[in-house]
């Protein structure tokens, strides 16, 4: 349902109580599943991940965007009008990159791979911004 980065185990289920009324179970057992593959996928050895997402609380629109992005493979990259395009929208590529800004579960659903048309970047609303875009593209040698 989301992915939080720099913080502790204890203050991510705070933050999903307080924004999704959403507790995991005691255990942790996703947590530790999710942060294995994250460590496997930032060590170069994974390349996709198997993990049970829920996008249900965000809007149809949001949903049918990340569904494109989750599409691009590894080690490509794809423009934000390509997306638009592929959801029948062609002239929504800004609306495609406000829901992408809005991702609950970056690098999982990979929103580094979406870049402008002209081939540049353009944003990344994970810590480090686009700076660590460049590195998630790099890790993938993509662009």
């Amino acid at each position: 349902i989301a992915i939080a980065f720099n913080v502790s185990v204890e203050v991510f289920l705070r933050q999903l109580d307080t924004v999704h009324q959403h507790i995991l179970p005691a255990g942790g057992k996703e947590i530790l599943n999710t942060r294995n593959q994250f460590r496997e996928y930032l060590g170069g050895s994974r390349r996709q991940f198997s993990l049970p997402l829920d996008i249900t609380h965000l809007t149809v629109f949001q949903r049918v965007v990340l569904e494109a992005v989750v599409q691009v493979p590894y080690g490509e990259t794809c423009s934000y009008t390509q997306i638009a395009s592929r959801m029948g929208c062609p002239q929504s590529a800004r609306a495609v990159g406000r829901a992408i800004a809005r991702n609950p579960l970056p690098i999982i659903i990979p929103c580094h791979r979406i870049i402008n048309s002209n081939g540049s970047l353009g944003g990344y609303s994970c810590p480090g911004g686009p700076h660590t875009k460049r590195s998630l593209l790099d890790l993938e040698n993509a662009c």
